[in-house]
């Protein structure tokens, strides 16, 4: 039996890996889908919005939705950095420093609302927000250890030309979705209030190293988004209100791999994306249950569903398992796979 074992687990490693080396975490091969992705996701994804699947959004935020995405109550918007109220408007970054950015310079921002420009980089040291645009990065963005970049607002007009890198602790937000800030309250028929995916691009990768979380939302990524650790196993939902941490990928373009792992919180889902490589969900561990029958009680996280993917889909070793969950309440189908279903999402 424990030779069985052994040889299971060595399957699932080679196939990781050969999953991996398939599509190399280098986004280039699936830029030739991009085209075609992108005009699916236009039409699925703004469709999608207007689901009941976005009152799956209280998996954003707890039931003063206001509050952000809810369950950003929970995960302390406000809360755990200080939100905008500790820096208040362009006091923190300088208003004069953001304004000057059209001149091309790099921003540091140690807090408040990064004013339309253009930047050669940018370094988040605070607690900030982009609420509006154009904003263009031609460079990297770096998220400071246990601060939050909030740029998921109805006029955030936003282009990154690098990488994002999210530090420990951190919070990262981009793109709008039901119940985040003034993304609106009342999900409805296409189009959402933000126009759909696009108003938020990446043209390189993401990477969060022990972030907190990070909310990925009607965004195009032109390369990778990993998630590796992070999250707070400490931060629960308090029933009847929905308001722990968080961390969901919903309605986005990926051109590259998308992989989460060894996370920890409330809720965890990838719902709704089109991705151009593989997608590996592991050792997620989440621990809100159902509130609605026939799920009430039911282990409710690691929501994994309406993806169309281009290479594998592989999970295992999540609490709890990979799932549509009541997520299917909503509308929420199975993946789209062009390669192989493996581990906890065979079935999905």
């Amino acid at each position: 039996m424990r030779t069985l074992v052994l040889l299971f687990g060595a399957a699932v490693v080679a196939l990781v890996a050969m999953a991996f080396a398939g599509s190399a975490f280098g986004g280039d091969q699936n830029h030739a889908q991009r085209d075609q992705n992108h005009a699916q996701a236009d039409q699925g994804h703004s469709g999608n919005q207007g689901q009941k699947s976005d009152q799956g959004d209280r998996r954003h935020a707890g039931d003063q939705g206001d509050q952000g995405h809810k369950g950003d109550e929970g995960h302390g918007r406000d809360q755990g950095h200080g939100g905008d109220q500790g820096h208040g408007g362009d006091q923190g970054h300088g208003g004069d420093q953001g304004h000057g950015g059209d001149q091309g310079q790099a921003l540091t921002c140690a807090g408040g609302d990064i004013a339309p420009g253009i930047y050669k980089g940018l370094i988040v040291a605070g607690n900030c927000t982009i609420k509006s645009g154009p904003v263009t990065i031609n460079g990297n963005v770096t998220v400071a250890d246990g601060v939050y970049l909030n740029a998921g607002w109805l006029g955030t007009r936003l282009t990154i030309n690098g990488d994002v890198k999210v530090g420990k602790g951190a919070t990262l937000g981009l793109g709008c979705a039901y119940f985040y800030n003034d993304c609106g309250f009342t999900p409805g028929p296409p189009p959402p209030p933000w126009g759909g995916v696009g108003n938020v691009t990446v043209n390189g990768n993401i990477d969060a190293d022990e972030a907190l979380t990070i909310y990925l939302d009607s965004t195009i990524v032109h390369g990778n988004v990993v998630v590796n650790g992070g999250g707070d196993a400490t931060m629960v939902d308090h029933p009847p209100a929905e308001d722990g941490l968080v961390l969901p990928i919903k309605d986005n373009v990926i051109d590259g791999n998308l992989s989460v792992h060894d996370w920890a919180g409330a809720w965890f889902g990838i719902l709704r994306n089109h991705v151009g490589g593989n997608v590996i969900v592991s050792h997620i561990v989440g621990t809100r249950v159902g509130t609605e029958a026939p799920f009430v009680g039911v282990p409710d996280s690691t929501e994994v569903a309406t993806n169309t993917i281009g290479g594998n889909l592989i999970c295992f070793g999540n609490t709890p398992h990979a799932q549509v969950g009541d997520a299917a309440l909503e509308g929420a189908v199975a993946n789209t796979v062009t390669g192989s279903k493996i581990g906890e999402c065979a079935g999905l």
